[in-house]
């Protein structure tokens, strides 16, 4: 006889709708990850289920807006999604496990309509086995998925589901295809998240939206800031940059846990501040700018470039897109351990220089390219990315002497110095490419290889 189901299971199972009230379509998604100082939660659904209620803009997770994180292909074996919303007090969180077996018994838990009352809906619970692995083929994808042999027909809304272990009431996979009669289906394997989706390291590893912008979660503690003497001077030595001294002396250094935007701030981005302010358009006449510059008749930033970092922006305008946005610049010790992670690593992705994880002069690539182009190969141990080239990156700090001090006045943005700058730009060399590297710049400068990213210091609302 099959064990009764936890009833932590109910709590963990929330109704996917949309926001638009002529469309009844719904589905189910389940929770695997939850903050619950925030209350923020990261489900797994279908990516049909998305698709059926509206699209991405038009998502409800129980009675709140959804932000969709990943999702797949609604008519491939990729038919998944991840979101994240907040829930409310008392949610569960499902165990993710990986050992069942073919003929193991199982059960599909989701959201259907009562019978006769449209708009009222319950939790029910249908019973089966797993059959086998199979590869389920559409669009010329394959993937892994358990067949499902099931005691009832599933009703409408169970898209999405979890599908449990009936031992151990871990999820074994998500619910994705009723099979003629309904008595049969297919559920995408919990391990096709990871292989589908490389980028995803762990399903828990999602990332934070805020207003349709990535973030990563960057956790509070000590890290090495700067460079040791003797490293600085063997950069220094022959070289015309200086500067490299400025990152010295090395010390530990602690920092608050924020929220660093996955990528640097784009064109494409930009343009919806310049469009809600009417703030001027980022312009330089001269020869090497004029590509990145936008048009100030009509406003429009340059052919090709939307997803490319902005830049032709000074400090002040950056300092003015964040408090449009409800964000912040990083202090250049966050932008740091951010970059590096907390054990000083070189380049974000580690100690051994590889031209063919970041945009620099080694690339000869000439120009700037897209945010995602060397992600999630350059990304830092957090999962952020574009920390070393293509472009340099506002912080807020005064570039004033180390040891980093966030409390001798370098954070005051009423100072009049100069500002730092991070991570380098494609017309340098590796060594500019340093998570280590500072540059300083005028406040009211600005240049076509200088952009910026943003921070939150909390997610809004809590």
């Amino acid at each position: 006889m099959m064990p009764q189901r936890s009833p932590d299971i109910d709590d963990a199972v929330l109704r996917v709708s949309s926001a638009l009230p002529s469309n009844t379509s719904f589905g189910t998604a389940y929770v695997v990850d939850l903050e619950e100082s925030t209350g923020i939660a990261r489900l797994v659904t279908c990516a049909h289920v998305v698709r059926d209620v509206g699209g991405e803009h038009q998502l409800l997770v129980g009675d709140q807006p959804a932000d969709v994180v990943k999702c797949g292909s609604p008519d491939g074996p990729d038919d998944l999604a991840v979101l994240q919303a907040v829930v409310a007090p008392g949610t569960r969180v499902l165990r993710v496990g990986s050992g069942a077996k073919s003929g193991r018994a199982c059960r599909i838990v989701g959201y259907s309509e009562l019978y006769g009352l449209a708009g009222a809906y319950r939790i029910q619970e249908f019973r089966g086995k797993l059959g086998a692995i199979t590869s389920m083929e559409l669009m010329g994808r394959r993937a892994g998925s358990w067949e499902l042999e099931l005691d009832e027909e599933l009703p409408d809304g169970f898209s999405g589901s979890p599908v449990l272990d009936a031992l151990t009431d871990e999820v074994i996979g998500t619910a994705a295809i009723a099979l003629p009669g309904r008595t049969s289906g297919l559920a995408v394997t919990v391990q096709e998240l990871a292989r589908l989706w490389p980028d995803v390291k762990t399903i828990t590893a999602a990332p934070y939206w805020h207003r349709g912008m990535e973030f990563i979660h960057v956790p509070g503690g000590e890290f090495p800031m700067g460079t040791t003497d003797r490293r600085a001077r063997d950069l220094a030595e022959g070289r015309y940059r200086t500067e490299f001294m400025d990152e010295t002396p090395r010390s530990v250094v602690h920092v608050n846990g924020c929220y660093v935007a996955r990528f640097p701030v784009t064109y494409e981005q930009y343009a919806r501040y310049l469009d809600d302010t009417g703030a001027d358009v980022p312009y330089r006449g001269d020869s090497l700018s004029l590509p990145y510059s936008w048009d100030r008749a009509d406003r429009r930033p340059p052919d090709g470039l939307r997803t490319h970092p902005v830049v032709l922006v000074s400090w002040r305008d950056a300092l003015r897109y964040c408090q449009w946005l409800g964000a912040r610049l990083p202090t250049e010790a966050e932008w740091e351990k951010a970059a590096r992670g907390p054990h000083g690593l070189t380049w974000p992705w580690g100690q051994d220089w590889d031209p063919a994880r970041c945009n620099t002069s080694e690339s000869a690539r000439g120009s700037s390219t897209a945010v995602e182009l060397f992600s999630p190969s350059g990304d830092s141990p957090y999962g952020v990315s574009g920390m070393a080239g293509n472009v340099w990156e506002w912080c807020s700090s005064s570039y004033d002497p180390y040891p980093y001090d966030a409390l001798d006045g370098r954070e005051d943005p009423a100072g009049v110095g100069r500002r730092v700058v991070r991570g380098g730009a494609w017309p340098q060399d590796r060594h500019i490419a340093r998570c280590a590297t500072r540059h300083g710049v005028g406040q009211d400068n600005f240049g076509f290889t200088i952009g910026f990213r943003v921070v939150l210091s909390r997610l809004p609302g809590w």
